[in-house]
């Protein structure tokens, strides 16, 4: 059973705990997080358009450039160039093209830009507290919080999902702050890719509790 739910990319739990690290919207932060390095990673910024988590405007056209169009650092530029290479004699057809490949663009380049402002704020070589304090200032700056909450109101999670996430971002919020505890001592500023690597070091360790467990009474015993 379980291996037809891997197959289709379900996420299922068994247990009253999962790892950070399975938690939906943690991989969509960890994949925004490693767009530092991997700057034009296509499997990254997919991961990043589609979640529900993050608020990014026109999702389809950017879903689109990125299935179709996609050049890597040279895809504004790409875009740029195409109505010069499509060229028709029926003129409502080339305007329709021409419109569409405009829209298509501003969509991504909104979407480009959205990502280098996220990615400016992440600093090369840093403290871990440095580290820590922007990639809550980050969390805030995509409102992650408020958009948990939203989908709950708007019927696309359920209550138990909603409790889940709010509880996975508290315990990721807790988790850094645990690792600063430990790292405060350090005198050297920590690179980027050492810090990647305790993140993910970490949320492969660190559990949330998904549910309470019940207890059964019986008549005669005490609580």
């Amino acid at each position: 059973m379980l291996e037809i739910f891997n197959e289709y990319g379900i996420h299922i739990s068994l247990s009253d705990t999962e790892l950070l690290s399975k938690m939906p919207f943690i991989k969509t932060i960890v994949a925004l997080l490693r767009l530092k390095n991997e700057r034009y990673n296509k499997n990254l910024l997919e991961d990043i358009v589609t979640s529900p988590y993050i608020n990014v405007s026109e999702k389809y056209n950017v879903l689109k450039v990125l299935d179709r169009y996609f050049k890597g650092k040279d895809t504004s530029e790409f875009l740029a160039k195409l109505p010069d290479d499509f060229k028709v004699e029926d003129e409502d057809q080339q305007d329709n093209y021409i419109e569409k490949i405009s829209k298509l663009k501003k969509s991504y380049d909104e979407f480009d830009s959205f990502i280098n402002n996220i990615l400016s704020k992440l600093k090369t070589n840093a403290s871990f507290k440095g580290y820590k304090q922007t990639l809550i200032d980050i969390l805030d700056e995509l409102n992650i919080k408020k958009n948990i909450i939203c989908l709950y109101k708007k019927g696309k999670i359920s209550q138990d999902i909603m409790i889940r996430d709010l509880k996975a971002l508290f315990g990721f919020i807790d988790m850094l702050n645990n690792l600063n505890e430990i790292y405060k001592h350090k005198t050297s500023e920590i690179e980027y890719a050492d810090f990647l690597s305790i993140l993910d070091e970490n949320i492969t360790m660190t559990t949330v509790t998904l549910s309470s467990k019940k207890k059964l009474w019986c008549k005669g015993t005490n609580p």
